[in-house]
């Protein structure tokens, strides 16, 4: 029997990789990441299925377990027999997976410069395509593509397939003799024609096969996995159709508008629908029509409470239930994922204040319903990206930029203000005004933005309204602020009180004048010092170096990803370094050491009923501790740290030194740059803990 050995099966799936990479290295990604068109309500979409990664997966648990199960049955009567029963089942098992054949199919088409298809099709005489279901067909397939690719692995997988030894397992058309495994359909055909001798694989051949196949699996699984793995840095690559980027267990699909690639949030492959139906329209339309009618004139006056309200020329009031139920109507479409991640609260409002002001000025209720059509059109077609600049206080940029997270850190220059200042008179110029209201609104703006000259900004690029994008864009940045403060205690020491912040939220340095004079007149002593930062955060190469070693730009990688696609651990990790950071701003020691022991309970609280100090002690001093001293004394050092804690919670004299303060910044500091550096390693707080467990137990 003619069975391909292991060099010959590693040599043709490594030739094939390797082949389609080098000649075609821009569409190589094409062949490895599944991505399939469908067309929900009419509408062509790309979805990544994660079907094939859960079948990949069950494959080699599959396989793993039922080796384990052989081992545990040596001893079993008939033992041989039961061998060639598993190993026949996972011979079959693993050549009639799927992704395998998917992948060299793709390989192959990328190699002959053919657009890559998912799942597995080939043309027909009509010019049309379909599926090719079958191991025979599918390996006949391979065999045809690209000769010059040696070893070729349509011709090794032909050498591999026994197909009658499939078909007689699979239907049961098989007993096993001493002798091996005997196949009975063509035996008993009740066509003469059709009869033929039986056919046989002996136990040494069906042992044969069964090693073939699993280093047929081992070597598909770890080519897959070298040859992907540079693709999997959380970054957007670009395929044929679009982009794809990895997000830690799974691909996503990729959009793209002005600032680049971002993953589409999807849920078993399937994307979700964030447009508004028209029936919902229809009733929105409805309850904004009776609110309407119901508006009062300015001087009406409700019962529990009114509300002024205004468009233009146009005054009402609203009151009761009526205004509740317009200030529900506006939680309700804020909370559309489409609008919240686009427009305030305030826009939202403002439009549905300008409907039923349009309505009061012409009396027309069906106006209504046209109205609210235009608005929710507007509000999901909109794509204008704006840039937002927000001033910082309290760093040196040493650097032409630095980019963290979703921000860019950048000193504006004359050229930028040159820059921004055309921009605004190119709208300025588009306005219906006067020559005389343009002049002073661009003088105005120049003045303005030149007081931004040599400052360092923090540069986000967002797709919403003005109103929306300055508040997204302050969160963003004060995440970039948190992981620059998460980075001062490796950096600086205590004394140099650096401080960083948005403009107006940081102290600044200054000279504190405080006179001390005797009631009576005797003495007088006044004395200056210097109070707020000694000096700022440089942000130069060397503490960017420091910065990268302590994690600052993997948190950068968890905080490009939008927040529905972050695991719960990932989320965990920025929350974290969020108390860490609100810990350096404190002023006051007791609020400083509460804030860094609420960053270790982020993710060392139990989740069962356990006693929470042990809990927290142990955790730290399993991650902590390299051995059982040093896990003692980092058990007894979080544990006074939680006695600590309890007593400044609950009102007792504080305790807290300058040492005690210094100590556990460290500790904590260090407990964060773990779960950094292993932020890929678990997706839960249940999963660490789960971790931890077993830690105890080893």
């Amino acid at each position: 029997m003619d069975v391909p050995n292991p060099d010959e099966i590693h040599g043709a799936v490594k030739a094939l990789f390797e082949t389609a990479r080098d000649r075609a290295p821009d569409r190589f990604l094409d062949a490895l990441v599944p991505v399939i068109k469908m067309r929900p309500s009419g509408e062509v979409l790309n979805v990544i299925p994660y079907s094939y990664d859960g079948e990949m997966a069950e494959l080699c648990d599959f396989a793993n377990q039922f080796g384990e199960i052989l081992s545990a049955l040596k001893d079993t009567k008939n033992y041989s027999k039961l061998q060639i029963r598993i190993k026949a089942l996972l011979y079959c098992h693993i050549l009639e997976a799927d992704f395998p054949y998917f992948v060299f199919n793709n390989l192959f088409r990328v190699i002959e410069e053919k657009e890559c298809r998912w799942p597995f099709v080939k043309a027909t005489t009509g010019g049309k395509e379909r599926e090719v279901e079958s191991p025979t067909e599918r390996i006949s397939e391979l065999k045809e593509y690209a000769p010059d690719v040696e070893p070729h692995l349509g011709l090794v997988l032909d050498r591999l397939w026994k197909r009658k030894l499939r078909n007689a397992f699979s239907h049961a058309q098989y007993y096993i003799s001493d002798d091996g495994f005997e196949g009975t359909k063509e035996t008993y055909s009740l066509d003469e024609d059709k009869r033929r001798e039986p056919y046989a694989f002996t136990h040494d051949q069906v042992h044969q096969l069964f090693e073939a196949v699993q280093t047929y699996l081992k070597a598909f699984i770890e080519e897959y996995k070298a040859q992907v793995k540079p693709y999997q840095d959380g970054e957007p690559h670009r395929i044929s159709t679009g982009f794809v980027q990895w997000d830690r267990f799974r691909w996503l699909w990729c959009q793209e508008n002005s600032s680049g690639p971002f993953p589409v949030t999807s849920e078993r492959g399937k994307t979700r629908n964030t447009q508004m139906h028209q029936r919902k329209i229809e009733s929105i339309s409805k309850k904004l029509g009776e609110i309407a009618e119901n508006a009062g004139d300015v001087l009406s006056r409700g019962k529990r409470h009114t509300r002024m309200m205004a468009h233009k020329d146009v005054a009402f009031s609203l009151a009761d239930d009526w205004l509740d139920s317009f200030d529900s109507l506006v939680e309700e479409l804020y909370s559309r994922n489409s609008w919240e991640r686009k427009f305030s609260k305030r826009y939202i409002r403002g439009e549905l204040q300008r409907i039923i002001a349009e309505n009061r000025k012409s009396g027309d209720i069906r106006e209504i319903s046209t109205l609210f059509h235009e608005l929710v059109t507007e509000i999901e077609s909109f794509d204008t990206e704006q840039v937002v600049y927000i001033p910082l206080i309290g760093i040196q940029l040493e650097v032409d930029e630095v980019v963290i997270g979703p921000v860019v850190l950048r000193k504006i220059s004359a050229d930028r203000i040159e820059e921004m200042t055309d921009r605004c008179e190119k709208i300025v110029a588009g306005t219906t005004s006067n020559a005389k209201i343009k002049k002073k609104a661009n003088a105005e703006n120049r003045e303005t933005l030149e007081s931004l000259r040599g400052k360092v900004c923090a540069e986000s690029r967002i797709v919403a309204e003005p109103t929306r994008a300055r508040e997204k864009a302050g969160e963003a940045t004060h995440q970039v602020l948190d992981l620059l403060r998460y980075s001062i205690p490796p950096i600086y020491r205590k004394d140099f009180n650096v401080a960083v912040g948005i403009e107006g939220e940081a102290p600044s340095r200054t000279i504190l004048t405080t006179p001390v004079i005797s009631a009576k007149g005797e003495r007088y002593s006044i004395a200056q010092t210097v109070a707020g930062p000694v000096c700022p955060f440089k942000v130069d190469t060397e503490n960017l170096s420091k910065m990268k070693r302590i994690g600052v730009f993997k948190a950068s990688r968890i905080l490009k990803k939008p927040q529905e696609t972050r695991t719960e651990f990932e989320a965990a990790i920025l929350r974290g370094i969020h108390w860490f950071a609100d810990a350096q701003i404190q002023a006051d020691r007791d609020n400083a050491f509460l804030s860094l022991m609420i960053c270790l309970e982020t993710f060392l609280t139990p989740l069962e009923k356990e006693p929470v100090t042990a809990a927290i002690a142990e955790g730290v001093a399993l991650i902590l501790g390299e051995n059982l001293q040093q896990r003692k004394g980092w058990k007894g050092e979080v544990k006074s740290h939680y006695g600590k804690r309890c007593r400044i919670s609950h009102g007792g004299k504080s305790s807290v030194s300058k040492n005690d303060l210094a100590a556990l910044t460290e500790t904590v500091g260090r407990l964060l740059m773990w779960t950094l550096d292993n932020s890929d390693k678990f997706d839960s707080i249940r999963s660490l803990q789960d971790w931890l467990e077993d830690r105890k137990l080893s």
